[in-house]
């Protein structure tokens, strides 16, 4: 079956924009620093020059922070709704507009080292292996680094998302 030039080249122009991968592509995510051409620490503007369009934006005023505080966060997210809050690209930054958080639910990006939403977990320790892990009652985490950070959401022996975060 021949393939159309136009699809080839409305696909590289997509993953060169760091927007949501389609079917078969994938999108790198960068430990520590980002997804696709987006980078963390980066204005809201440039990442959405890169990104393109959010299917929707929420502001969260009361957002709870790690240490327990609330600010004020602007909630960006890419790609069709997967229920649940879920898309397959959220995007978090802060008042000053600056991007502290990225995050996917898409088995369409991959780390550097091939980990994606539905990896196993032991494929992730296995790539991973100083990340530290704290399991919780649904979730466990894993965490490489210390900040900036990427994170690894395990449930059911699965990996549901990876943050790379501030």
């Amino acid at each position: 079956m021949a393939r159309s030039h136009g699809t080839v080249l409305i696909c590289s122009v997509a993953l060169a924009l760091g927007l949501a991968p389609a079917a078969h592509a994938t999108v790198k995510v960068y430990e520590g620093k980002g997804v696709g051409s987006a980078r963390l620490g980066r204005s809201v503007t440039y990442n959405l020059s890169k990104l393109g369009k959010p299917a929707k934006t929420v502001v969260d005023r009361q957002y709870r922070m790690a240490d327990g505080s609330t600010r004020t966060v602007y909630i960006h997210s890419f790609g069709k709704s997967m229920g649940g809050g879920r898309y397959p690209l959220i995007m978090y930054s802060n008042r000053a507009k600056t991007t502290f958080n990225l995050t996917v639910y898409s088995s369409g990006y991959v780390t550097t080292k091939g980990i994606r939403v539905g990896s196993t977990e032991t494929a992730l320790r296995t790539s991973y292996p100083t990340a530290k892990r704290r399991r919780g009652a649904v979730y466990t985490r894993y965490v490489v680094g210390a900040g900036p950070a990427t994170e690894f959401w395990v449930r059911s022996g699965k990996v549901y998302s990876v943050t790379v975060r501030r």
